[in-house]
């Protein structure tokens, strides 16, 4: 083999090794190792993660969402995690968590479809935090079945998502403070800004220090019971949706 062709075909073998290393799906960030695993790619939201967000960028989010949801829980040393895997799947719905394994519903990601891709970035993104959230939070998973508890573990993982600048749901009245998600999430907002500081911190504290949901919790951290707390929060919304974001 002539020096030409040596050089031609040690060329490449780095671009190979070059290309195989920027479509890895395995990445270690912060003593936690990512991985990525698409089984969805025949689908049309497989495919358009793959193509209009790729599996560095994806990373990136985990990596900067950790770092957010860590501090947010400065109370509590840190949870040691060595894996996240987040897993696309053709399945209805949108995401869920099992231990630290995320699971990313490719129909949805196919279907979401805002008026740019900016928009969609951001409604991916958001997702992680709020899925993050559930890998680091201090929640008994089997005690899920309680509403109050079930609707804490989901409001504290949109107040991340809101906090992070990420939500894209509107505030407005009604509901329970337990609903969960985005009606929960607000909630602990006001809290927060109206009545006592870090107060997701404290209360995520407080629920590493025991096995069994208690309403008391509000009333220990506040002073104020949960119910006074979310009449007067209601009250001071406005009957009309007060914003909305997208």
């Amino acid at each position: 083999m002539g020096m030409e062709a040596r050089l031609y075909m040690q060329a490449a073998i780095i671009c190979i090794l070059v290309v195989f290393c920027l479509l890895s799906i395995n990445f270690q960030v912060s003593g936690t190792t990512y991985g990525i695993e698409n089984k969805a790619l025949n689908t049309p939201g497989g495919q358009r993660l793959q193509k209009e967000l790729g599996n560095r960028a994806l990373i990136y989010a985990l990596e900067n969402a950790q770092t957010f949801i860590v501090e947010a829980f400065s109370l509590d040393k840190a949870k040691s995690v060595d894996h996240i895997t987040v897993v696309v799947e053709d399945v209805d719905g949108v995401a869920f968590t099992r231990g630290s394994d995320i699971h990313l519903s490719a129909r949805y990601i196919a279907q979401f479809s805002p008026r740019n891709w900016y928009v969609w970035k951001r409604e991916i993104t958001g997702i992680m935090y709020h899925e993050m959230t559930h890998v680091f939070q201090n929640t008994d998973g089997d005690n899920l079945h309680d509403v109050y508890l079930r609707g804490v573990v989901e409001g504290i993982a949109d107040f991340i998502r809101l906090r992070a600048g990420y939500q894209s749901w509107k505030r407005q009245r009604g509901g329970n403070w337990y609903d969960g998600y985005s009606t929960t999430a607000f909630f602990f907002d006001w809290i927060d800004k109206t009545q006592i500081s870090s107060f997701v911190n404290r209360l995520n504290h407080k629920m590493g220090q025991t096995s069994s949901w208690t309403n008391d919790f509000f009333l220990q951290i506040t002073k104020r019971d949960v119910e006074t707390l979310w009449q007067e929060y209601q009250k001071s919304l406005p009957i009309a949706e007060l914003y909305a974001t997208s």
